[in-house]
Protein backbone atom coordinates (compact mmCIF):
# COMPACT_ATOMS: atom_id res chain seq x y z
CA UNK A 1 0.00 0.00 0.00
CA UNK A 2 1.23 3.37 -0.82
CA UNK A 3 1.75 5.67 2.29
CA UNK A 4 -0.79 8.76 2.07
CA UNK A 5 1.87 10.99 2.85
CA UNK A 6 3.92 9.89 -0.63
CA UNK A 7 3.95 12.75 -3.44
CA UNK A 8 2.61 11.53 -6.82
CA UNK A 9 5.94 11.04 -8.32
CA UNK A 10 6.57 8.34 -5.21
CA UNK A 11 3.15 7.09 -6.00
CA UNK A 12 2.88 6.19 -9.12
CA UNK A 13 6.94 4.98 -9.20
CA UNK A 14 5.24 2.36 -7.00
CA UNK A 15 2.84 1.22 -9.82
CA UNK A 16 4.85 1.94 -12.85
CA UNK A 17 6.66 -1.12 -13.62
CA UNK A 18 3.07 -2.69 -14.37
CA UNK A 19 1.65 0.38 -15.95
CA UNK A 20 3.89 0.61 -18.64
CA UNK A 21 3.46 -2.87 -18.90
CA UNK A 22 -0.23 -2.52 -20.89
CA UNK A 23 0.11 1.11 -21.29
CA UNK A 24 0.96 2.11 -25.29
CA UNK A 25 3.75 4.95 -25.50
CA UNK A 26 2.90 8.83 -24.22
CA UNK A 27 2.90 11.14 -27.04
CA UNK A 28 1.55 14.46 -26.35
CA UNK A 29 -1.20 13.98 -28.62
CA UNK A 30 -2.07 10.83 -26.51
CA UNK A 31 -1.59 12.68 -22.88
CA UNK A 32 -4.20 15.75 -24.17
CA UNK A 33 -6.30 13.46 -25.35
CA UNK A 34 -6.27 11.25 -21.79
CA UNK A 35 -6.33 14.56 -20.35
CA UNK A 36 -9.54 14.96 -21.94
CA UNK A 37 -11.38 11.98 -21.48
CA UNK A 38 -10.72 12.58 -17.55
CA UNK A 39 -12.17 16.06 -18.05
CA UNK A 40 -14.71 15.65 -15.46
CA UNK A 41 -11.51 14.48 -12.95
CA UNK A 42 -8.60 15.33 -14.09
CA UNK A 43 -6.54 14.05 -10.78
CA UNK A 44 -2.64 13.11 -11.56
CA UNK A 45 -2.96 10.14 -10.40
CA UNK A 46 -5.35 8.92 -13.47
CA UNK A 47 -1.74 9.09 -15.37
CA UNK A 48 0.10 5.64 -15.90
CA UNK A 49 3.72 7.53 -14.92
CA UNK A 50 4.89 10.42 -13.77
CA UNK A 51 6.12 11.02 -17.32
CA UNK A 52 3.05 11.02 -18.76
CA UNK A 53 1.30 13.29 -16.36
CA UNK A 54 4.25 15.93 -16.76
CA UNK A 55 3.89 15.39 -20.89
CA UNK A 56 -0.19 15.65 -20.77
CA UNK A 57 0.09 18.84 -18.61
CA UNK A 58 2.65 20.27 -21.64
CA UNK A 59 0.41 19.26 -24.47
CA UNK A 60 -2.32 21.14 -22.49
CA UNK A 61 -0.24 24.16 -22.15
CA UNK A 62 1.03 24.13 -25.75
CA UNK A 63 -3.20 24.29 -26.87
CA UNK A 64 -3.51 27.21 -24.35
CA UNK A 65 -1.06 29.06 -25.82
CA UNK A 66 -2.65 28.80 -29.50
CA UNK A 67 -5.81 29.17 -28.49
CA UNK A 68 -4.99 32.51 -26.14
CA UNK A 69 -5.75 34.39 -28.59
CA UNK A 70 -8.93 33.36 -30.10
CA UNK A 71 -10.53 32.20 -26.89
CA UNK A 72 -9.60 33.40 -23.62
CA UNK A 73 -12.01 31.26 -21.81
CA UNK A 74 -10.44 28.16 -23.50
CA UNK A 75 -7.25 29.05 -22.64
CA UNK A 76 -7.54 29.27 -18.80
CA UNK A 77 -9.93 26.33 -18.53
CA UNK A 78 -6.70 24.33 -20.05
CA UNK A 79 -3.73 26.28 -18.03
CA UNK A 80 -6.28 25.34 -14.84
CA UNK A 81 -6.52 21.67 -16.15
CA UNK A 82 -2.49 21.86 -16.68
CA UNK A 83 -2.14 23.50 -13.67
CA UNK A 84 -3.68 20.77 -11.47
CA UNK A 85 -1.37 18.28 -13.02
CA UNK A 86 1.61 20.70 -12.69
CA UNK A 87 0.89 21.43 -8.83
CA UNK A 88 1.55 17.58 -8.04
CA UNK A 89 3.84 16.26 -10.93
CA UNK A 90 5.83 19.23 -10.75
CA UNK A 91 8.30 20.49 -12.17
CA UNK A 92 7.18 23.38 -9.26
CA UNK A 93 8.99 26.42 -11.67
CA UNK A 94 6.69 25.20 -14.49
CA UNK A 95 3.21 24.85 -11.76
CA UNK A 96 4.69 28.46 -11.00
CA UNK A 97 4.75 29.74 -14.67
CA UNK A 98 1.22 28.28 -15.07
CA UNK A 99 -0.71 29.91 -12.00
CA UNK A 100 0.97 33.19 -13.18
CA UNK A 101 -0.01 33.06 -16.66
CA UNK A 102 -3.59 32.29 -15.14
CA UNK A 103 -3.68 35.55 -12.80
CA UNK A 104 -2.18 37.76 -15.59
CA UNK A 105 -5.32 36.31 -18.69
CA UNK A 106 -7.79 36.96 -15.78
CA UNK A 107 -6.11 40.89 -14.90
CA UNK A 108 -5.51 41.61 -18.63
CA UNK A 109 -7.28 44.72 -19.33
CA UNK A 110 -11.01 44.62 -20.93
CA UNK A 111 -12.90 47.38 -22.63
CA UNK A 112 -11.57 50.90 -21.96
CA UNK A 113 -8.65 49.62 -20.52
CA UNK A 114 -10.88 48.86 -17.61
CA UNK A 115 -10.36 45.32 -15.32
CA UNK A 116 -13.91 44.36 -14.09
CA UNK A 117 -14.28 43.58 -10.37
CA UNK A 118 -14.63 40.19 -10.94
CA UNK A 119 -12.56 39.49 -13.09
CA UNK A 120 -9.76 41.10 -10.26
CA UNK A 121 -11.11 38.81 -7.45
CA UNK A 122 -10.43 35.72 -9.99
CA UNK A 123 -7.12 37.30 -10.85
CA UNK A 124 -6.72 37.14 -6.83
CA UNK A 125 -7.61 34.30 -6.55
CA UNK A 126 -5.26 33.25 -8.72
CA UNK A 127 -2.22 34.63 -6.67
CA UNK A 128 -3.98 32.70 -3.79
CA UNK A 129 -3.58 29.58 -5.07
CA UNK A 130 0.46 30.34 -5.25
CA UNK A 131 0.16 28.56 -1.49
CA UNK A 132 -0.57 25.19 -3.08
CA UNK A 133 2.97 25.04 -4.32
CA UNK A 134 4.55 25.80 -0.65
CA UNK A 135 2.46 23.81 1.12
CA UNK A 136 2.94 20.24 -1.31
CA UNK A 137 6.35 20.18 -0.38
CA UNK A 138 7.61 16.19 -1.28
CA UNK A 139 9.29 16.22 2.50
CA UNK A 140 6.00 17.57 4.02
CA UNK A 141 7.96 20.50 5.46
CA UNK A 142 6.55 23.72 5.85
CA UNK A 143 8.01 27.03 4.73
CA UNK A 144 6.99 29.71 7.36
CA UNK A 145 8.93 32.58 5.58
CA UNK A 146 7.58 31.04 2.54
CA UNK A 147 3.71 31.13 3.24
CA UNK A 148 4.55 34.56 5.05
CA UNK A 149 5.84 36.39 1.75
CA UNK A 150 3.33 35.18 -0.01
CA UNK A 151 0.76 36.99 2.56
CA UNK A 152 2.67 40.14 2.24
CA UNK A 153 3.04 39.48 -1.78
CA UNK A 154 -1.38 38.82 -2.15
CA UNK A 155 -2.13 41.98 -0.12
CA UNK A 156 0.67 44.77 -1.21
CA UNK A 157 -0.72 43.62 -4.79
CA UNK A 158 -4.59 43.25 -4.55
CA UNK A 159 -5.53 44.38 -0.58
CA UNK A 160 -9.34 45.01 -0.43
CA UNK A 161 -9.65 44.23 -4.01
CA UNK A 162 -9.51 41.01 -3.76
CA UNK A 163 -11.76 38.68 -2.01
CA UNK A 164 -12.87 39.30 1.90
CA UNK A 165 -11.57 35.94 3.15
CA UNK A 166 -8.57 35.91 1.81
CA UNK A 167 -7.37 39.50 2.83
CA UNK A 168 -8.13 38.26 6.28
CA UNK A 169 -6.46 34.83 6.20
CA UNK A 170 -3.04 36.60 4.72
CA UNK A 171 -3.11 39.20 7.50
CA UNK A 172 -3.67 35.93 10.02
CA UNK A 173 -0.53 34.58 8.05
CA UNK A 174 1.53 37.71 8.87
CA UNK A 175 0.49 37.60 12.13
CA UNK A 176 0.63 34.17 13.04
CA UNK A 177 4.56 34.12 11.94
CA UNK A 178 5.41 37.06 13.61
CA UNK A 179 3.68 36.04 16.79
CA UNK A 180 6.17 32.70 16.71
CA UNK A 181 9.07 34.23 15.73
CA UNK A 182 9.17 36.61 18.51
CA UNK A 183 9.58 33.78 20.91
CA UNK A 184 13.43 32.77 21.24
CA UNK A 185 12.52 29.27 22.47
CA UNK A 186 9.25 27.68 20.98
CA UNK A 187 7.58 25.74 24.26
CA UNK A 188 5.13 23.77 23.84
CA UNK A 189 1.49 23.53 21.62
CA UNK A 190 2.84 27.16 19.90
CA UNK A 191 3.40 28.86 23.42
CA UNK A 192 6.59 30.47 24.51
CA UNK A 193 6.57 28.56 27.74
CA UNK A 194 8.77 25.55 28.52
CA UNK A 195 7.13 23.03 31.04
CA UNK A 196 9.56 20.19 32.67
CA UNK A 197 8.58 17.58 35.12
CA UNK A 198 10.25 15.12 36.99
CA UNK A 199 9.99 12.52 39.52
CA UNK A 200 9.24 12.99 43.21
CA UNK A 201 12.67 14.16 44.70
CA UNK A 202 13.45 12.72 47.67
CA UNK A 203 13.46 15.40 50.80
CA UNK A 204 16.92 16.32 51.62
CA UNK A 205 16.22 17.48 55.27
CA UNK A 206 14.44 13.79 56.06
CA UNK A 207 17.37 12.30 54.46
CA UNK A 208 19.73 13.82 56.20
CA UNK A 209 18.10 12.95 59.58
CA UNK A 210 17.53 9.58 58.26
CA UNK A 211 20.95 9.11 57.60
CA UNK A 212 22.48 10.61 60.24
CA UNK A 213 24.01 8.22 63.07
CA UNK A 214 25.20 8.11 66.28
CA UNK A 215 28.79 8.16 67.46
CA UNK A 216 28.43 4.52 68.72
CA UNK A 217 26.77 3.86 65.59
CA UNK A 218 30.09 5.29 64.23
CA UNK A 219 32.10 3.39 66.89
CA UNK A 220 30.71 0.16 66.11
CA UNK A 221 30.81 0.91 62.23
CA UNK A 222 34.36 1.44 62.54
CA UNK A 223 35.34 -1.51 64.79
CA UNK A 224 33.83 -4.04 62.15
CA UNK A 225 35.58 -2.21 59.37
CA UNK A 226 39.17 -2.76 61.08
CA UNK A 227 38.39 -6.33 61.93
CA UNK A 228 37.73 -6.41 58.19
CA UNK A 229 40.98 -4.87 56.94
CA UNK A 230 43.32 -6.32 59.38
CA UNK A 231 42.34 -10.01 60.07
CA UNK A 232 45.16 -10.80 57.04
CA UNK A 233 47.66 -8.45 58.84
CA UNK A 234 47.59 -10.29 61.89
CA UNK A 235 47.18 -13.76 60.83
CA UNK A 236 50.19 -12.99 58.84
CA UNK A 237 52.38 -11.60 61.66
CA UNK A 238 51.23 -14.57 64.15
CA UNK A 239 52.62 -17.07 61.20
CA UNK A 240 56.10 -15.14 61.11
CA UNK A 241 56.41 -15.92 64.77
CA UNK A 242 56.39 -19.30 64.27
CA UNK A 243 52.96 -20.05 65.21
CA UNK A 244 51.26 -22.13 62.33
CA UNK A 245 48.32 -23.48 63.69
CA UNK A 246 47.33 -20.61 65.61
CA UNK A 247 44.18 -21.14 68.11
CA UNK A 248 40.85 -19.09 67.44
CA UNK A 249 41.48 -17.27 70.49
CA UNK A 250 44.85 -15.94 70.40
CA UNK A 251 44.04 -15.00 67.12
CA UNK A 252 41.19 -13.17 68.95
CA UNK A 253 42.91 -11.66 71.24
CA UNK A 254 45.66 -10.24 69.32
CA UNK A 255 43.20 -8.93 66.28
CA UNK A 256 41.00 -6.82 69.48
CA UNK A 257 44.86 -5.36 70.15
CA UNK A 258 45.40 -3.60 66.54
CA UNK A 259 41.66 -2.80 66.25
CA UNK A 260 41.81 -0.74 69.58
CA UNK A 261 45.30 0.87 68.48
CA UNK A 262 43.93 2.07 64.89
CA UNK A 263 40.50 3.12 66.40
CA UNK A 264 41.27 6.42 67.71
CA UNK A 265 43.01 7.81 64.57
CA UNK A 266 40.42 6.07 62.20
CA UNK A 267 37.30 7.76 64.64
CA UNK A 268 39.02 11.17 64.16
CA UNK A 269 39.24 10.97 60.92
CA UNK A 270 35.80 9.70 59.90
CA UNK A 271 33.81 12.33 62.48
CA UNK A 272 36.12 14.65 60.57
CA UNK A 273 35.25 13.39 57.35
CA UNK A 274 31.31 13.85 58.45
CA UNK A 275 31.95 17.38 60.04
CA UNK A 276 33.28 18.39 56.40
CA UNK A 277 30.35 17.42 54.02
CA UNK A 278 28.44 20.25 53.26
CA UNK A 279 24.58 20.15 55.12
CA UNK A 280 21.71 19.17 53.06
CA UNK A 281 20.45 21.74 50.82
CA UNK A 282 17.12 23.39 52.99
CA UNK A 283 14.21 23.07 51.10
CA UNK A 284 12.83 26.34 48.99
CA UNK A 285 9.70 24.91 47.49
CA UNK A 286 6.46 23.23 48.21
CA UNK A 287 7.63 20.27 46.21
CA UNK A 288 10.70 19.66 47.70
CA UNK A 289 9.52 19.78 51.12
CA UNK A 290 6.61 17.95 50.99
CA UNK A 291 8.31 15.30 48.10
CA UNK A 292 5.99 15.93 45.11
CA UNK A 293 6.73 15.76 41.48
CA UNK A 294 8.81 18.64 40.40
CA UNK A 295 7.51 20.75 38.00
CA UNK A 296 8.89 24.39 36.30
CA UNK A 297 7.25 26.23 34.27
CA UNK A 298 9.14 29.09 32.51
CA UNK A 299 7.56 31.88 30.33
CA UNK A 300 10.65 32.85 27.99
CA UNK A 301 10.64 36.49 26.89
CA UNK A 302 9.58 37.53 23.10
CA UNK A 303 10.72 40.32 21.01
CA UNK A 304 8.77 43.38 21.84
CA UNK A 305 9.06 44.46 18.07
CA UNK A 306 7.68 41.06 16.05
CA UNK A 307 5.31 40.33 19.73
CA UNK A 308 3.84 44.48 19.22
CA UNK A 309 3.45 44.14 15.64
CA UNK A 310 1.31 40.55 15.84
CA UNK A 311 -0.63 41.73 18.74
CA UNK A 312 -1.77 44.88 16.42
CA UNK A 313 -2.47 42.79 13.38
CA UNK A 314 -4.32 40.45 16.09
CA UNK A 315 -6.87 43.46 17.37
CA UNK A 316 -7.37 44.38 13.73
CA UNK A 317 -8.12 41.18 12.55
CA UNK A 318 -10.74 40.85 15.54
CA UNK A 319 -12.71 43.35 14.08
CA UNK A 320 -12.44 41.76 10.59
CA UNK A 321 -13.57 38.73 11.42
CA UNK A 322 -16.86 40.83 12.96
CA UNK A 323 -17.28 40.83 9.28
CA UNK A 324 -20.56 38.92 7.29
CA UNK A 325 -18.69 35.89 5.14
CA UNK A 326 -21.60 34.70 3.06
CA UNK A 327 -21.97 32.59 -0.16
CA UNK A 328 -18.46 31.30 0.37
CA UNK A 329 -18.02 27.26 -0.94
CA UNK A 330 -17.40 24.84 1.42
CA UNK A 331 -13.44 24.30 1.70
CA UNK A 332 -13.00 28.15 1.97
CA UNK A 333 -15.33 28.41 4.66
CA UNK A 334 -13.95 25.75 6.46
CA UNK A 335 -10.47 27.85 6.24
CA UNK A 336 -12.44 31.00 7.48
CA UNK A 337 -13.46 28.66 10.02
CA UNK A 338 -9.72 27.80 11.14
CA UNK A 339 -8.69 30.97 10.94
CA UNK A 340 -11.47 32.71 13.70
CA UNK A 341 -10.60 30.00 15.66
CA UNK A 342 -7.15 31.10 15.63
CA UNK A 343 -7.87 34.49 15.94
CA UNK A 344 -9.07 33.78 19.27
CA UNK A 345 -6.46 31.15 20.81
CA UNK A 346 -3.27 33.50 19.63
CA UNK A 347 -5.13 36.59 21.95
CA UNK A 348 -6.00 33.99 24.73
CA UNK A 349 -2.54 32.83 24.81
CA UNK A 350 -1.01 36.40 25.24
CA UNK A 351 -3.06 36.57 28.33
CA UNK A 352 -2.15 33.07 29.37
CA UNK A 353 1.63 34.09 28.77
CA UNK A 354 1.13 36.91 30.81
CA UNK A 355 -1.05 35.07 33.53
CA UNK A 356 2.23 33.03 33.92
CA UNK A 357 4.89 35.40 34.66
CA UNK A 358 2.89 36.68 37.37
CA UNK A 359 4.82 35.97 41.09
CA UNK A 360 1.17 35.49 42.44
CA UNK A 361 2.35 32.71 44.80
CA UNK A 362 5.28 34.94 46.66
CA UNK A 363 5.77 35.81 50.41
CA UNK A 364 2.67 34.09 51.29
CA UNK A 365 1.62 33.18 54.73
CA UNK A 366 -1.12 30.68 55.90
CA UNK A 367 0.09 30.02 59.37
CA UNK A 368 -1.44 31.50 62.10
CA UNK A 369 -0.36 30.34 66.46
CA UNK A 370 -3.75 30.82 68.09
CA UNK A 371 -1.98 29.87 71.31
CA UNK A 372 -0.91 33.32 71.08
CA UNK A 373 -4.38 35.05 71.35
CA UNK A 374 -5.81 36.34 74.29
CA UNK A 375 -2.72 35.56 75.99
CA UNK A 376 -2.21 39.32 77.95
CA UNK A 377 1.71 39.04 76.35
CA UNK A 378 1.35 42.49 74.41
CA UNK A 379 4.21 40.78 71.91
CA UNK A 380 2.67 38.07 71.01
CA UNK A 381 -0.91 39.52 70.92
CA UNK A 382 0.51 41.75 68.13
CA UNK A 383 2.66 38.98 66.55
CA UNK A 384 -1.31 36.91 66.56
CA UNK A 385 -2.72 40.10 65.01
CA UNK A 386 0.15 40.69 62.36
CA UNK A 387 -0.58 36.68 61.13
CA UNK A 388 -4.36 37.05 60.68
CA UNK A 389 -3.68 39.48 58.52
CA UNK A 390 -1.01 38.33 56.65
CA UNK A 391 -2.82 34.92 56.18
CA UNK A 392 -6.62 36.93 54.99
CA UNK A 393 -3.74 38.78 52.70
CA UNK A 394 -2.38 35.58 51.26
CA UNK A 395 -5.63 34.10 51.04
CA UNK A 396 -7.16 36.89 48.59
CA UNK A 397 -4.15 37.25 46.32
CA UNK A 398 -4.33 33.19 45.76
CA UNK A 399 -8.27 33.69 45.29
CA UNK A 400 -8.43 36.91 42.73
CA UNK A 401 -5.26 34.60 40.69
CA UNK A 402 -7.64 31.64 40.82
CA UNK A 403 -10.40 33.78 39.73
CA UNK A 404 -8.58 35.27 36.99
CA UNK A 405 -7.38 31.88 35.94
CA UNK A 406 -10.52 30.52 35.74
CA UNK A 407 -11.91 33.14 33.55
CA UNK A 408 -9.41 32.51 30.97
CA UNK A 409 -9.97 28.49 31.38
CA UNK A 410 -14.07 29.43 30.32
CA UNK A 411 -12.77 31.72 27.67
CA UNK A 412 -10.63 29.15 26.23
CA UNK A 413 -13.68 26.58 26.93
CA UNK A 414 -15.81 29.21 24.34
CA UNK A 415 -14.13 28.11 21.62
CA UNK A 416 -14.17 24.49 22.22
CA UNK A 417 -18.40 24.93 22.36
CA UNK A 418 -18.56 27.32 19.38
CA UNK A 419 -16.83 23.96 17.53
CA UNK A 420 -15.60 25.95 14.26
CA UNK A 421 -12.92 24.15 13.38
CA UNK A 422 -11.59 20.59 14.65
CA UNK A 423 -7.69 21.15 15.03
CA UNK A 424 -9.12 24.53 16.70
CA UNK A 425 -11.29 22.77 18.89
CA UNK A 426 -8.94 20.05 20.29
CA UNK A 427 -5.90 23.19 20.77
CA UNK A 428 -8.26 25.21 22.72
CA UNK A 429 -9.67 21.72 25.19
CA UNK A 430 -5.99 21.02 25.80
CA UNK A 431 -5.63 24.92 26.95
CA UNK A 432 -8.63 24.59 29.24
CA UNK A 433 -6.90 21.64 30.78
CA UNK A 434 -2.85 23.72 30.46
CA UNK A 435 -4.62 26.81 32.36
CA UNK A 436 -5.67 24.56 35.36
CA UNK A 437 -2.50 22.10 35.59
CA UNK A 438 -0.11 24.93 35.09
CA UNK A 439 -1.69 26.83 38.13
CA UNK A 440 -1.86 24.22 40.18
CA UNK A 441 2.04 23.30 39.48
CA UNK A 442 2.34 26.95 40.36
CA UNK A 443 1.17 26.73 44.08
CA UNK A 444 2.64 22.88 44.58
CA UNK A 445 5.89 24.32 43.53
CA UNK A 446 5.47 27.95 45.15
CA UNK A 447 8.48 29.27 47.00
CA UNK A 448 8.76 29.28 50.83
CA UNK A 449 9.43 32.51 51.69
CA UNK A 450 12.82 33.01 53.75
CA UNK A 451 11.01 34.58 56.79
CA UNK A 452 9.04 31.35 57.16
CA UNK A 453 12.32 29.67 59.26
CA UNK A 454 10.27 27.21 61.82
CA UNK A 455 9.27 24.11 59.81
CA UNK A 456 5.89 23.90 61.48
CA UNK A 457 5.16 27.12 59.56
CA UNK A 458 6.62 25.90 55.86
CA UNK A 459 4.46 23.07 56.07
CA UNK A 460 1.26 25.29 56.69
CA UNK A 461 1.61 27.46 53.63
CA UNK A 462 2.46 24.31 51.42
CA UNK A 463 0.13 21.89 53.27
CA UNK A 464 -3.05 25.00 52.20
CA UNK A 465 -1.86 25.37 48.39
CA UNK A 466 -1.08 21.86 47.68
CA UNK A 467 -5.24 21.71 48.98
CA UNK A 468 -6.39 24.15 47.04
CA UNK A 469 -4.46 22.90 43.61
CA UNK A 470 -6.03 19.25 44.26
CA UNK A 471 -9.86 20.85 42.56
CA UNK A 472 -7.75 22.21 39.79
CA UNK A 473 -5.74 19.30 39.31
CA UNK A 474 -9.25 17.28 38.60
CA UNK A 475 -10.70 19.71 36.65
CA UNK A 476 -7.73 19.46 34.25
CA UNK A 477 -8.55 15.97 34.32
CA UNK A 478 -11.98 16.40 32.99
CA UNK A 479 -10.53 18.81 30.39
CA UNK A 480 -7.86 15.84 28.86
CA UNK A 481 -10.02 13.32 28.85
CA UNK A 482 -12.98 15.35 26.52
CA UNK A 483 -9.75 16.26 24.71
CA UNK A 484 -8.78 12.94 24.01
CA UNK A 485 -12.38 11.14 23.67
CA UNK A 486 -13.14 13.77 20.82
CA UNK A 487 -10.08 13.15 18.80
CA UNK A 488 -10.23 9.61 19.11
CA UNK A 489 -14.31 9.78 18.46
CA UNK A 490 -12.96 11.38 14.68
CA UNK A 491 -9.99 9.75 14.27
CA UNK A 492 -8.44 13.20 14.40
CA UNK A 493 -5.20 13.49 16.23
CA UNK A 494 -3.16 16.86 16.39
CA UNK A 495 0.00 17.61 18.66
CA UNK A 496 -2.93 18.94 21.12
CA UNK A 497 -4.38 15.29 20.88
CA UNK A 498 -1.26 13.81 21.78
CA UNK A 499 -0.68 16.60 24.57
CA UNK A 500 -3.63 15.39 26.57
CA UNK A 501 -2.75 12.09 25.92
CA UNK A 502 0.55 11.95 27.61
CA UNK A 503 -0.67 14.64 30.30
CA UNK A 504 -3.73 11.77 31.54
CA UNK A 505 -1.21 8.95 31.29
CA UNK A 506 0.97 10.91 33.74
CA UNK A 507 -1.65 11.94 35.61
CA UNK A 508 -3.62 8.41 36.00
CA UNK A 509 -1.19 5.45 33.89
CA UNK A 510 -3.55 2.70 35.30
CA UNK A 511 -6.71 4.02 33.71
CA UNK A 512 -5.07 5.67 30.61
CA UNK A 513 -1.53 3.89 30.01
CA UNK A 514 1.15 4.86 27.70
CA UNK A 515 0.47 4.82 23.91
CA UNK A 516 3.50 2.75 22.96
CA UNK A 517 3.19 2.71 18.50
CA UNK A 518 5.51 0.86 16.26
CA UNK A 519 5.71 3.07 12.82
CA UNK A 520 6.91 1.19 9.80
CA UNK A 521 9.16 2.68 7.27
CA UNK A 522 7.38 2.67 3.50
CA UNK A 523 9.67 0.97 1.02
CA UNK A 524 9.43 1.83 -2.78
CA UNK A 525 11.02 -0.18 -5.23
Amino acid sequence: MVHKRASLGVQVAAALAAALLVAPPVTAASALEVERRAAAAPAPSAYSSLESARAAAGALEREAASAEDDDRERALALLEEAYAVRVHAGPKRQALRVIQKIERLHATTERLGVVSSSALARAADAYWRRRELILTGVDDTLDAGALRRHAVGYLARYGEDGWRDRELLAKLEIAERDWLRSCPRRGFLGLCVTWTSTAAPARAAANERLNQKSEEEIVAALRAQLRRSLAPVVQKQLEQRGRRFVPSSVFDRALAREVARALPKARVEALARLRSRKPAKTPRRCDELLGLPRERIVVHKRDEALAASARERFAELRELARRRFEGLPPDRRQALDAAFSKIELYSLDDEFEALLKERAFANLQFHVEEWRKDSGIPRWEKEYKAQVEAYNESRRRVGLFIERAMKLEKRYGAVVARKRDPAGVLLAASRTSAVALALAALMRGAMIPRALKREEHQYALCDDLVDQAAPLRKLARNGLTYCVDRATYFQFFTPASRWCEERLTRADPAHYPALLELFGTSRYY
